[in-house]
Parts: C-alpha cells; structure tokens; sequence
C-alpha cells in the first residue's frame, strides 16, 4: 500500500514538473493583452492608486454582499418549499425573499454610487 502511494506521489511530482511546470513558464502574451485594454496600470501616482485600490477593495466587498444575497435567496427558497403548505412557515420565506431583494436592491445602489464617485474623483486625476 506505502508503495503505490509512494508512485503516485512521484508520479504527480513527475507530472508538475515535467509537464506542467514549462506550461506556466510561457508568457501566452497575457500582459500585451492586459496593457491594451487598460488592465495592468503603471500609475505612480499615489492618490489615483489609493482611489483605484479602494475601488476595488469596495468591489470585492460588493461582490461577497452579492453571494450572500444567493444564498439567503437560496435558503427562503428551500424553507418555502419545505413549508409543507403551514401558512406561518410561508409567511417567514416571504419574508426572508423581501429583506434579500431589498438587500440587493441596497447593494447595487451602493456599487452603483460608490463606483461613480470614485470614476469621478480618478478622472478629475
């Protein structure tokens, strides 16, 4: 048993290095394309970066908000099909659909303004 776990350690080592490793050595001009579009910046300029880095730190935090919405949604779904037609049991899925979408609502406004202002204050750079 310690043998073939031994061969597919080395195996899986073999793969990593002999195979995989030149792979993720080649550039596949992944940075002509990111420097084309805009997306590799080389600003210096310490407020632009500070107001780039905000945005996307608001952005990430957005984006967890969104997944958090999924899975409320998700779980009042269940709740309501599990209901079993028990009228108190509906009415709190309900309840639980109407505060994600309010929530929602609530998180793409807020992306929605945050995003302007800072596309404002970087451009006014």
């Amino acid at each position: 048993m310690k043998k073939k776990i031994l061969a597919l350690a080395l195996s899986l080592i073999f793969f990593g290095l002999i195979i995989v490793g030149p792979t993720l050595a080649n550039d596949f001009g992944l940075k002509a394309t990111g420097d084309s579009i805009g997306g590799y910046d080389t600003s210096t300029d310490g407020e632009a970066v500070l107001l780039k880095t905000i945005q996307k730190i608001i952005s990430a935090v957005l984006s967890m908000l969104g997944i958090i919405f999924l899975l409320i949604m998700l779980y009042a779904g269940l709740r309501w099909l599990t209901s079993r037609g028990k009228e108190e049991l509906i009415e709190r899925a309900k309840n639980a659909v109407e505060a994600a979408v309010i929530g929602l609502i609530v998180v793409v406004l807020s992306y929605a303004i945050s995003r302007w202002v800072l596309d404002y204050l970087i451009s006014r750079r």
